[in-house]
């Protein structure tokens, strides 16, 4: 929620708002965790640009959640949206050990606040947002290990 309000508030002052590391995209993610990425792309963050009428998709107020980085054409809540950009902690010496991830700026996305950042009550929602029942359509191990336990 605080990062959609200072955007929000950046965007009215007319300021650009500048992110301190750089959006790779999930293509690039895939690379090294393709069982993640294929259950992404089954999910409806996948899927949320898509949401959007025309008007829509070129206001940057709903690119905020609906888009990762509407201005670097990744479009949909791809992972970096829910682990932070990923230029600081994609690389393999880095990832492979989650302390470092974490220290280089991979967020930890089980937390209610990543979620609430966009899932906001009242909001643009129909429905209240629980988020332990959205947690786990998107929660990325579970979903491999019932996949790998078939």
């Amino acid at each position: 929620m605080i990062r959609i309000a200072f955007t929000l508030l950046a965007l009215s002052l007319g300021i650009t708002v500048a992110h301190s590391n750089a959006f790779l995209g999930a293509q690039q993610c895939q690379v090294c965790h393709p069982s993640q990425f294929e259950q992404w792309q089954g999910t409806a963050h996948a899927r949320t640009h898509l949401k959007l009428s025309a008007a829509q998709r070129r206001d940057p107020r709903c690119g905020i959640c609906h888009n990762t980085s509407t201005e670097n054409g990744l479009l949909g809540v791809q992972c970096e949206s829910c682990h932070g950009p990923g230029s600081a902690y994609w690389p393999a010496d880095i990832m492979k050990v989650q302390k470092r991830a974490r220290a280089a700026g991979l967020w930890v996305a089980d937390r209610v606040a990543v979620c609430e950042s966009c899932h906001v009550d009242p909001g643009t929602r129909l429905l209240p947002f629980n988020f332990r029942a959205a947690l786990s359509k998107v929660h990325h191990q579970r979903q491999v290990q019932r996949r790998e336990n078939q």
